[in-house]
Parts: C-alpha cells; structure tokens; sequence
C-alpha cells in the first residue's frame, strides 16, 4: 500500500514529504518512526492513504522525552 507522510518540522514551515510503501499501517509507522529519528526537527508526523488521514505520530524525540 501506498501512504503519504507528512513530517512536520521546527525550522520549517514547510513539512517534508515522503511516499512510503509498506504492506500494513504498522509496516508504514515503523518506516515513519525511522524518518523521523534522522531529523533532530521533527515535530510529528501524518499518514494518508489518498486524502484520509489514517495515523498522527508523535516526533521521535518527544516520545523519548516522554519515556525519561
């Protein structure tokens, strides 16, 4: 399956995109997690399939923050 994802990020107003291709929503949110642990900026994320918004995600390191 095919989903859109949006990170948005501190220094940007301008979220970064990517296409991600994964068999299941779990598969995508792995990947997603992945993206944003490469970005100290990121703020969270959305996934899409088409125009539905199917996933909101935490940033990478507000959820560490959280875990601490």
């Amino acid at each position: 399956m095919e989903y859109i994802c949006y990170i948005d990020r501190e220094r940007s107003d301008v979220p970064f995109m990517d296409i991600i291709h994964a068999d299941t929503l779990a598969d995508a949110r792995d990947l997603v997690r992945i993206l944003m642990s490469q970005r100290s900026d990121s703020l969270g994320a959305r996934l899409f399939v088409g125009e539905e918004l199917v996933e909101t995600l935490p940033s990478f390191w507000g959820a560490l923050e959280a875990q601490a």
